[in-house]
């Protein structure tokens, strides 16, 4: 049997969503207590957080940064493992700068989720993301 793919693309358009609100709150429930998050731009030095801590407070820090409003835009799910109760799934990102009067392209790149079933939910236990360019 194989997971539920519309439930794990729910939970990473939940993590997008909650990104982008700013619902902080939200989007440490969608971890587990032992997840990682890996982020790097192309080329450059990988950032690595342990913990819905402390990976949402590298989040949190990013957005007390940068005050614009973005956009995580997550497509082409594409499953490499999956099982009734876990799941590793790449995907595209595009981020999006919401401007007055336009909308521009501020990065792309490609996430590699690591997401199980505990406790009834499905929760990402690893995310890493590598990004095209920097923002």
């Amino acid at each position: 049997m194989t997971a539920p793919r519309y439930l794990i693309e729910e939970l990473l358009g939940r993590y997008a969503w909650a990104h982008d609100e700013r619902d902080f709150d939200a989007l440490a429930e969608l971890f587990t207590e032992d997840a990682r998050y890996e982020m790097r731009v192309k080329g450059g030095e990988s950032h690595e957080q342990v913990g819905p801590v402390a990976i949402v407070g590298q989040i949190r820090e990013f957005k007390e940064r940068y005050t614009e409003q973005r956009r995580h835009v997550i497509t082409n799910f594409r499953y490499d493992e999956e099982t009734e109760d876990r799941a590793v799934v790449r995907s595209y990102l595009t981020v999006l700068h919401i401007g007055a009067d336009r909308i521009d392209v501020v990065t792309a790149g490609i996430y590699r989720d690591e997401v199980v079933l505990r406790d009834g939910r499905w929760r990402i236990v690893a995310k890493s993301l590598e990004l095209e360019h920097g923002f």
